[in-house]
């Protein structure tokens, strides 16, 4: 499927050399409509893991009735940027909430940066710390607690997948399931398909190793020896891991990885749907649903995949 429309006019953007670059990636994510957040509840929380405190923030619409499911949440940004107010942070969580009437609680792990001189494996064990407080905070009449799943989106899936890793390894598993959007499962990334290699010549701006390399440099997530648990992509046995979606992008050199992921779990013998977005590129949900269709049909296939699960 060609570039969506959207991400047609983006490009043109981001390659007019009249422009300097930064005017033009500001240009490139300027939301084309304005936002109006559905009537959704929320409530922010503060906990403290290993020491240091992190924030998360429940949703639920007042449509809901009784136990349903909870998504935990992960926004992207390469461990290092972002926060639980981004677009597919917030609003992703908001539409979640309102279309499915699911539980969500997005959570905001730790970044690590200069600044804070923090190194792997500090947001894997926000993420698996995260899940021990859900479980011990979610509300009884308003969560099914056999229902349980966590997801994410880039850095985000690569973070849901360890906790789903840590969970399985904990010997009292509690997901139910992952969800998964463009996730980064390997530190290495895999030889892309044919069909992949000719979608990327559509899209310029792409996350290949030369960029892995250098952000596992920079956040100290592969250092000699380093276990393989820290990328979920990268352990020897994927056995006993919980039922999986992963949702790719068409034009996003990330869906090298996921696809991998799929075909291992499969081959373990894991419940596991991949699929990818046709016409974006990476992180397309990071766009509010009035400017991107795209972005409803992901939440559709996961709301959907949710209710089968």
């Amino acid at each position: 499927m060609p570039l969506s429309p959207l991400f047609k006019r983006g490009l043109e953007i981001i390659t007019d050399e009249s422009l300097p670059i930064a005017a033009r990636f500001a240009k490139f994510q300027e939301p084309q409509h304005e936002y109006i957040a559905p009537e959704v509840i929320t409530r922010d929380v503060n906990f403290k893991s290993n020491g240091r405190w992190t924030k998360g923030r429940w949703y639920r619409s007042p449509k809901a009735t009784g136990k349903q499911p909870l998504l935990i949440w992960f926004h992207g940004g390469g461990y290092e940027m972002g926060d639980f107010n981004i677009v597919e942070g917030h609003v992703f969580s908001l539409e979640l909430a309102d279309r499915g009437l699911i539980n969500v609680f997005n959570y905001d792990y730790t970044k690590l940066t200069p600044e804070n001189g923090l190194k792997f494996p500090v947001p894997l064990e926000d993420g698996f710390n995260a899940l021990q407080y859900v479980l011990k905070h979610a509300n009884h009449d308003e969560v099914d607690l056999t229902r349980i799943y966590v997801g994410g989106i880039s850095a985000g899936g690569a973070l849901a997948a360890v906790v789903a890793t840590l969970d399985r390894d904990s010997g009292n598993p509690k997901l139910a399931g992952q969800l998964l959007n463009c996730p980064v499962l390997h530190r290495v990334n895999p030889e892309p398909s044919p069909e992949l290699t000719e979608d990327l010549k559509e899209w310029p701006w792409i996350i290949d190793n030369k960029e892995l390399l250098g952000l596992n440099e920079r956040l100290g997530s592969n250092p000699p020896g380093s276990p393989d648990w820290w990328w979920a992509g990268d352990v020897k046995d994927f056995k006993g891991l919980p039922a999986t979606q992963i949702i790719n992008c068409q034009y996003d050199g990330l869906r090298a990885s996921g696809e991998q992921y799929a075909r291992d779990l499969a081959a373990a013998g894991v419940d596991v749907e991949v699929s990818f977005q046709p016409g974006v590129p990476h992180a397309h949900i990071n766009r509010i649903p009035e400017d991107c269709p795209e972005v409803v049909e992901t939440m559709n296939s996961m709301l959907e995949w949710i209710s089968r699960h």
